[in-house]
This record gives structure tokens, C-alpha cells and sequence, in this order.
């Protein structure tokens, strides 16, 4: 990588938690960068994967699929975030659910033992792998709340609050199937709300 490559990701992990440069650089050398191609998924349900993962660039979904072969995404990652934290989304190494790339993407990974192993040698890390779990576990709770509620209005503006300017870059059934609603009943609703928006 070079040298503005290195700077420009200390810059993102810094927005999450401030790292000391000698975390930072034993950070770096257990990291590995990856490209997946959009649509092309980083792993698969079963699959070994036993690594956490930041995105550099694009954004990623998490997804599972029903018994009767319909898509629920999870959450969605873009550029500076890191994914769900691996004992969210792992048994034994293997992946619980699958990642997909909804736009071409460049991600570090880092294999998860090594990661942990540094994130109990340094105080800094430690804090940032516990801010990137609180936020992960906070936005669950909060979405499964309103998922209870059957308010598809409050759902998408819950989407749109904590995934700034990701509509324009995704496709629509993928921002229904995070909701729990079909695409038909996302476009009704999108309309129903700019049709309020211009009479007030």
C-alpha cells in the first residue's frame, strides 16, 4: 500500500477510536487487503472465514436466506466501518450468514485470533473493537425493536438516519429486504411520503 493508502485508513479507523502509531503499525502487519467485485460475496454460509473484516471502499451487505428461499439482509457496511465483529456471525470459523458486495469493494482483514490477541496488548484497540460491538449491538436491538412494531415508515427512516446517503448507491429489494418488506411496499410508502412532503 502506499504511503497516502495508510495514512487515508489510519485516518478511518482514528474516526472510530484514536490508535497510537505502534498499535497501529502491528495492526497493519496482520492485515491482508481483498477486492470483491459487486455481487460477488467475500463468504458464504458455512464457509471457514474466520476474520474480522473493515471496508476501505464500497459497501458490503449481510444477508441470510429463509427456508423458502427469500433474502433478509441484516445490516450494511460501507467505506470506514468495520463488519459485525466475528463472534456475532461465526460458529467455530465458520460464517452464520453471508457477505456480499453491493458495489466493488477493497476490504482489510485481519484473522481474528491475531486480532484479539492485539486488542488485549493494547488499550486503544481494545476500546475501538468495544466501540465498533456497542454500535454493532445497538443498531440490532433498535431495528429488531421496530421490526416488532410493523412500522415500515419509522423502519425506512431508522435505514436512512444510520445509513446516510446508501439509498442512491443500492439497489431498492435490497433496502426492502432490510426493512422486512417487499419492494412494491417500499416504493408506496416512498411515494406516500413525497406526496406528504410536497403538501406541507
Amino acid at each position: 500500500m502506499t504511503k497516502a493508502m495508510n495514512q487515508h485508513i489510519k485516518e478511518q479507523l482514528d474516526a472510530i477510536s484514536p490508535l497510537r502509531h505502534n498499535t497501529w503499525n502491528q495492526l497493519m502487519e496482520i492485515s491482508a487487503q481483498l477486492t470483491i467485485s459487486k455481487s460477488e460475496n467475500l463468504t458464504d454460509i458455512g464457509k471457514y472465514f474466520n476474520y474480522e473484516v473493515f471496508v476501505l471502499e464500497g459497501v458490503l451487505r449481510m444477508y441470510h436466506v429463509t427456508s423458502d428461499c427469500k433474502e433478509y439482509t441484516m445490516s450494511f457496511y460501507k467505506e470506514g466501518e468495520f463488519v459485525a465483529p466475528s463472534f456475532t456471525r461465526q460458529s467455530h470459523g465458520r460464517s452464520l450468514l453471508n457477505i456480499q458486495a453491493l458495489e466493488n469493494c477493497s476490504v482489510l482483514i485481519f484473522e481474528e485470533k491475531k486480532f484479539t490477541e492485539l486488542r488485549y496488548k493494547f488499550r486503544d484497540l481494545l476500546v475501538l473493537g468495544n466501540k465498533v460491538s456497542e454500535k454493532e449491538l445497538m443498531l440490532k436491538s433498535k431495528k429488531e425493536v421496530l421490526l416488532a412494531t410493523g412500522n415500515l415508515k419509522n423502519l425506512y427512516y431508522f435505514f436512512k438516519s444510520n445509513h446516510p446517503n446508501l439509498e442512491s448507491r443500492i439497489a431498492q429489494r435490497h433496502i426492502a429486504s432490510y426493512l422486512g418488506a417487499d419492494p412494491v411496499s417500499l416504493s408506496r410508502l416512498k411515494a406516500r411520503i413525497l406526496k406528504e412532503n410536497e403538501n406541507t
